[in-house]
């Protein structure tokens, strides 16, 4: 495991919610929206990095099976809309940022595969 995220995993383990009021909880619903978003704009980052590879090796797709236990139909889905993102830097962005979840990502790259990609990518997000 990576050293950051086995102290991420480490730190959230060690948080004691009993101690937390609701405005604590609500904190950290937010940082945990914000570490999902984060997480899934990497995802999509390897993905892209993994279909760059030329060595013959499973796709990002596949990648996504193997790798990262998801079935067929959300591993594809993951890979397009990671593929999308390459076009639509405010949209990775906003990703990255927890400002977006990874639904609204992946319904962005999909208006994307109908409407220029930098429209979406300009004024959607």
């Amino acid at each position: 495991m990576i050293p950051a995220v086995r102290a991420f995993v480490t730190e959230l383990g060690s948080d004691d919610l009993a101690c937390c009021d609701r405005a604590g909880l609500a904190d950290r619903f937010t940082a945990v929206r914000e570490a999902k978003s984060a997480l899934a704009a990497y995802e999509a980052e390897l993905v892209v990095a993994v279909d760059r590879l030329d060595d013959r090796g499973l796709d990002g797709a596949g990648m996504l099976r193997v790798q990262g236990r998801m079935s067929s139909k959300a591993a594809a889905r993951t890979a397009r809309t990671a593929a999308r993102l390459e076009e639509m830097p405010r949209t990775a962005e906003a990703l990255a940022g927890g400002r977006i979840t990874a639904e609204h990502a992946a319904t962005l790259a999909d208006a994307a595969e109908v409407l220029d990609p930098q429209v979406v990518d300009e004024e959607l997000v």
